[in-house]
């Protein structure tokens, strides 16, 4: 059994049915203090405009903004390291439930649920491929856009 959460139909809500994406695997390069999780989002690309006389610069992954479960702002992440590199931003959070807003390829900006349990990374895929295949066939069940695009791992209900 998987829990299902459902935004409100509002700009930046999440589409109909998108289940809790929770974590996925350890975190192995990160020391993690006791009791939290780490947070991986990788969103729509982002164009910066160019300084005079320089070229748009292109950065793999936009910011976000996390939440609480009730919409709560929490932090916005800049989601890079002023380089054009392809992992975005680890973020070190406390185990529990979340809402991430983030642009995504094809549905403009959303918010989907997020879980962070401690020692492990929740994975977040909001580009437009999606979900890399070799995680989407590791085991469980995938939570999935309307548009069939796989985000994440859905979280197994422990209530």
């Amino acid at each position: 059994m998987f829990a299902v959460i459902i935004m409100a139909a509002t700009a930046g809500a999440a589409p109909p049915g998108v289940e809790v994406i929770g974590p996925t695997k350890p975190e192995p390069h990160l020391s993690l203090p006791p009791g939290s999780g780490s947070l991986r989002v990788y969103s729509d690309s982002i164009k910066v405009a160019a300084a005079r006389g320089g070229s748009a610069v292109e950065y793999p992954h936009s910011g976000y903004v996390l939440l609480s479960p009730d919409g709560k702002m929490l932090q916005h992440v800049e989601n890079n390291n002023g380089t054009q590199k392809e992992s975005p931003v680890p973020v070190v959070l406390a185990a529990g439930r979340y809402l991430v807003r983030a642009r995504c390829v094809g549905y403009g900006e959303l918010q989907v649920p997020v879980e962070i349990a401690a020692g492990k990374t929740t994975l977040v895929y909001l580009t437009a491929a999606g979900m890399p295949a070799a995680l989407a066939s590791g085991g469980g069940t995938i939570v999935r856009l309307p548009n069939g695009n796989a985000v994440g791992v859905g979280v197994a209900s422990t209530h």
